[in-house]
């Protein structure tokens, strides 16, 4: 199962790279040819200065906008199944380590990955895969076999999220 977040990743490493790219074409350009010398006999000194500074800058700053836009995506999706989603019963079937912990103050959740049977009011049951992130001290709660509330999309009923962790 891909993430979320996995499944954008190839667009944040191709936007962060094209800024990096730009400045070593530039780089190369002043270093070969006389484009340096035209360039601050036309635009100044200083302004070519900040034109690198920018150039140097841009690489790490594209991947955090990206990764926050994705964050609040995320976040108005989750609000949104909140809201408007389909209350159901769901069982846990597995529950599997993603690796990715999250601090919170003093507050440390670990991310897991809910494999669900999700037993909607109507309809047949089916396998819904949920990565969220659980308090350290509740794991032990969320074990295969407990039966959990959770929230389904409207429309795609592979989206489910656990109301109660957030």
């Amino acid at each position: 199962m891909k993430t979320y977040f996995q499944s954008n990743f190839r667009k944040v490493i191709i936007l962060s790279l094209i800024p990096a790219v730009l400045l070593v074409i530039v780089s190369v350009l002043f270093a070969v040819t006389d484009l340096q010398g035209i360039i601050i006999d036309i635009a100044g000194e200083e302004t070519v200065i900040v034109f690198f500074v920018i150039l140097c800058i841009l690489p790490a700053l594209v991947p955090l906008i990206l990764v926050g836009r994705m964050f609040k995506k995320k976040k108005r999706e989750t609000a949104y199944i909140a809201e408007t989603g389909e209350n159901a019963r769901a069982i846990i079937q597995n529950i599997s380590m993603s690796g990715s912990r999250l601090m919170m103050g003093a507050d440390e959740r670990w991310g897991v990955i809910l494999e669900l049977q999700v037993c909607p009011k109507f309809g047949d049951s089916y396998i819904a895969k949920v990565q969220c992130y659980i308090p350290v001290l509740l794991i032990p709660q969320y074990q295969p076999g407990k039966d959990i509330a959770v929230k389904i999309h409207l429309y795609d009923r592979e989206k489910v999220i656990i109301p109660e962790l957030g």
